[in-house]
């Protein structure tokens, strides 16, 4: 009895997209498709600093996007206290220009590229989007995205020195939140609490795909 062979299945995890619109090749190294990104200088780091955040503060800031796709896909915030010692809140939200769900307006604020690419050999290149940090806005309704909460509690009383904090984002299990061209998000930052005093740094990453790079239903 003589057994035919069986040829080996292709399967889909030997392919990497080639341009992200549907061309597809077989991959022949282990690179993964974010490096690919960061080689080409599509992905990107937004830094937002401030220094001597008291509690009770409402901080916003307003992303404009360009022509570009601009996808989000991690944020992270460290807060160094100066002052303060008991429980304390820092929140972020989101609120798109075309929602049902609130109305705001803003002024002021300076304008600035929304962060630097993660590859150094570009790094004197800009994104499309733009950030204005400390604008004045005027909010109405709820917001559209929880993006960010951290707890944390801090005692320095007596010979005591500890600190510790729980944080959760929108982001976990790369969930990633895609901004469309020509649109406006506003970020809004709440620290509250006991009197307190802190730094606080903002850290994001997002990339930016034209309309014949992003992901189409036909590739997914």
């Amino acid at each position: 009895m003589t057994t035919a062979p069986t040829r080996q299945q292709i399967m889909s995890d030997m392919f990497v997209n080639n341009t992200g619109v549907g061309d597809r090749k077989l991959k022949t190294t282990n690179t993964n498709f974010h490096e690919v990104e960061i080689c080409r200088g599509d992905a990107f780091v937004g830094v937002v600093k401030r220094t001597g955040v008291t509690t009770d503060n409402t901080f916003y800031s307003v992303i404009t996007t360009g022509e570009k796709y601009l996808l989000v896909d991690d944020l992270a915030a460290m807060v160094n206290f100066n002052v303060g010692d008991g429980d304390f809140l820092f929140e972020m939200h989101a609120y798109v220009d075309i929602s049902n769900a609130n109305t705001w307006s803003y002024a002021g604020g300076t304008q600035a590229p929304l962060g630097k690419p993660l590859h150094t050999g570009l790094v004197n290149n800009t994104p499309v989007a733009t950030i204005e940090v400390g604008v004045t806005a005027t909010v109405t309704g709820e917001d559209d995205y929880h993006l960010f909460d951290q707890q944390l509690t801090r005692d320095t009383s007596g010979n005591r020195s500890t600190s510790g904090s729980i944080s959760a984002t929108i982001f976990a299990g790369n969930r990633v939140i895609v901004i469309s061209p020509n649109s406006k998000v506003l970020i809004r930052s709440d620290f509250t609490g006991v009197d307190g005093d802190a730094n606080i740094t903002t850290m994001f990453y997002f990339k930016e795909l034209t309309a014949a790079e992003f992901p189409q239903s036909e590739d997914i």
